[in-house]
């Protein structure tokens, strides 16, 4: 085993338990919506691996996913069976948000009543705070939140945003969780 390996299966040992308690919760109880049931393990386990800046983005892509997925179900026509056509029952939705600037889609999820304007708001913080620097990679940003990531050794960003990610997912996690249980009482595409 080279020495890269044998450091990131040290580091994983070393933190899996210390991550596991933080995020066993959001590891182990699906949404039930298979549109983004995927990309919560994959960001838990990243968390469990220590990829932290992996997390940060996923958990970025699962905010921009989340809010579209709920905007299509929410415009999407009723199915009146399982037959007709599934794919014109979304076209009209999917054409709509799929290519929204995240603004625009939090502002239609408010306008639908699907989400509060609190939640609006740390949707937002979220975005200038995680999104538009890790997913732009706005080095300008990411330097003001993490000033002491430049030294001798060059970027240390990775350390830094260790309890960034944390915090980020289970809150993001929570919102989707409080979205899900006040607007869907069952998956409106399967009706389970």
């Amino acid at each position: 085993m080279g020495l890269e390996a044998e450091c990131f299966r040290e580091n994983w040992y070393n933190n899996f338990v210390d991550n596991l308690t933080k995020i066993e919760m959001q590891l182990e109880t699906p949404y039930g919506w298979n549109e983004f049931d995927p990309l919560r393990k994959e960001i838990a386990q990243c968390l469990l691996s220590g990829l932290y800046l992996a997390a940060v983005t996923s958990t970025n892509l699962l905010v921009e996913l989340f809010l579209k997925v709920i905007l299509i179900y929410q415009d999407a026509p009723t199915a009146t069976s399982y037959c007709n056509a599934e794919v014109e029952r979304f076209k009209d939705p999917v054409d709509e948000y799929s290519s929204n600037f995240l603004y625009d889609n939090v502002i239609n999820a408010l306008k639908k009543g699907l989400i509060k304007e609190k939640e609006k708001e740390q949707i937002e913080e979220w975005k200038n705070k995680f999104r538009n620097p890790f997913s732009h990679a706005d080095v300008k940003k990411i330097f003001d939140r993490y000033p002491s990531m430049i030294g001798l050794v060059g970027f240390r960003l990775v350390p830094q945003s260790k309890k960034d990610a944390f915090e980020y997912f289970i809150a993001v996690d929570k919102l989707i969780r409080d979205v899900i249980s006040r607007n869907f009482k069952e998956h409106p595409g399967t009706g389970r």
